[in-house]
């Protein structure tokens, strides 16, 4: 089975000897407060149990939810259900086909809908993305720990 990108990742790091259980997170950062935020702006996009694709304008459950850790601790998470290729083309499709429809649609009344839908959403405060980058302490030294540690970390701008 071909991992995906974050279950690639957290192979490499133990593969590197990276004190993987050493990483941590900022508060609120946790998968579990980050998915809750996501149900929470978008309770249409998920079920108990998984996902939802948007195909065709509409939340669907479709597809087989696959295999996804987080590279923090390993930990199975929610990720997008893989489609067959028929059902992905559908919606590609549509989604081209509704593409077309904008670009159709003057500039001004799109400026329009676009503001009027910004404006129509309730938005709760955004906990920035960078402040939830991931540190380690360096106990070894080494060139993978640092490494590592450099691609978890992000300096804030």
């Amino acid at each position: 089975m071909r991992l995906n990108r974050p279950a690639r990742r957290a192979t490499l790091l133990q593969r590197q000897n990276v004190d993987v259980p050493n990483l941590q997170l900022k508060p609120g950062c946790s998968w579990a407060e980050t998915y809750a935020r996501c149900v929470s702006a978008a309770p249409e996009a998920f079920e108990s149990d998984r996902i939802r694709n948007l195909s065709h304008g509409e939340w669907q459950r479709v597809g087989v939810p696959g295999h996804h850790v987080t590279p923090v601790d390993l930990s199975p998470i929610q990720g997008p259900p893989r489609v067959e290729r028929d059902i992905a083309a559908s919606a590609v499709e549509h989604a081209s086909d509704q593409h077309a429809a904008w670009s159709k649609v003057g500039l001004a009344e799109r400026r329009e809908r676009v503001t009027a839908a910004i404006d129509s959403m309730s938005f709760t405060t955004p906990v920035e993305v960078s402040e939830c980058w991931i540190s380690t302490p360096l106990s070894s030294g080494s060139r993978a720990a640092a490494t590592s540690a450099a691609l978890a970390t992000r300096p804030h701008s």
